[in-house]
């Protein structure tokens, strides 16, 4: 039997709509607050993945939350049934079965990514593709890449799928039409003005990922610096802040070029890549980053520590409003001071000024 490319599609609910006593995925004319809807295209998408053999398991989300029931009616069903339904009403044509996966449970974002994390975990998942609208996706994109990257131990592949694309590739000039004037229209600009509003909140921190961690026993601990090289100071560095939690994970900030030029008066030997491939390699660092280009809080709030180790002689500007900025942002996190290390002969600017 030929593999298929995916272990799972999941299609991602997208709302609903009634007519004559029936429910159905919405469709474009259907809108929220925020604009267009248009989950009827992710549905049609999946049927189109099924026909040609993507995958055999299909996993559809969201249960009935509160929005549909003032909408729709108390009686409404969930919308993981509905496009389920819908879904198999598609393919009737089709030979085979596929594994069908219901998520009736998700009402929020939240509990829509751990319903579908937990489905992967269960069903041993190694390589899924989500499926929702083109407008959808740059921001579903970034919070299950925070995922990822924040939970090394899901060993996953995702893709993500935009309905439309996949529609104009495999079903070509059949929804093309209705797709473009649908993105035209005054309801989907609102849509894609909200999604890229949405999308500039995740990535500029003013939108906290810290809810969106999984629940474990890691404590994550966050710990800055230039790193010009690696010498003993910073591998006591790093065992300080590991010794910080029982199970730690460590996340190491390497600071930008430019950032670390203004700060120190003089710019690194090692460039901000060679300086983060440095660490990446560091066994007692989990995961590196690179900070950001400009401030420094919307990476913290990116990653989301626990903790904040900071180094014995770490100062400046950014130091000394640390906790008023973390404030200002609504982000709440312990910040500790680690100790010295033997400092009159560990230090990298005095390491360096003799070579």
């Amino acid at each position: 039997m030929q593999q298929k490319k995916y272990d799972a599609v999941v299609v991602l609910g997208g709302g609903l709509r009634k007519e004559n006593e029936r429910y159905d995925p919405a469709t474009y004319e259907d809108s929220d607050d925020f604009g267009m809807l248009g989950g009827h295209v992710r549905v049609q998408a999946a049927a189109q993945l099924y026909r040609a053999e993507a995958a055999s398991c299909f996993m559809f989300t969201t249960g009935v939350y509160e929005k549909n029931k003032q909408r729709l009616g108390a009686d409404v069903p969930a919308e993981a049934e509905t496009y389920a339904q819908r879904f198999k009403e598609l393919i009737t044509d089709v030979s085979g079965v596929p594994e069908i996966v219901l998520d009736t449970v998700s009402t929020t974002t939240l509990t829509n990514v751990q319903e579908i994390i937990a489905a992967l975990i269960s069903h041993k998942w190694q390589r899924i593709a989500i499926v929702s609208n083109e407008y959808h996706v740059p921001r579903i994109r970034v919070l299950y890449e925070h995922i990822l990257r924040t939970h090394p131990e899901l060993q996953v592949h995702i893709e993500y799928l935009a309905a439309e694309r996949v529609l104009k590739e495999l079903q070509s000039g059949f929804f093309d039409t209705e797709i473009d004037l649908a993105y035209q229209s005054e309801e989907g600009r609102k849509r894609e003005r909200n999604e890229a509003q949405g999308l500039r909140d995740l990535q500029e921190g003013r939108y906290a990922l810290k809810e969106f961690q999984l629940k474990n026993n890691m404590t994550r601990i966050m710990a800055f610096g230039t790193f010009d090289m690696i010498h003993a100071g910073h591998e006591d560095f790093f065992r300080q802040a590991r010794g910080l939690a029982d199970n730690p994970f460590l996340i190491v900030s390497v600071a930008r070029d430019r950032a670390a030029g203004k700060h120190r008066g003089v710019f690194p030997r090692h460039s901000e890549n060679d300086r983060l491939a440095a660490l990446q390699k560091h066994p007692l660092i989990d995961t590196a980053i690179l900070g950001d280009d400009n401030g420094y809080i919307a990476h913290i709030v990116r990653e989301s520590p626990d903790i904040i180790a900071l180094g014995y002689d770490q100062g400046g500007e950014y130091v000394e409003n640390l906790e008023r900025d973390l404030k200002a942002a609504r982000f709440s996190v312990k910040v500790i001071r680690l100790k010295s290390f033997e400092p009159e002969k560990y230090k990298t600017s005095r390491i360096l000024g003799k070579q």
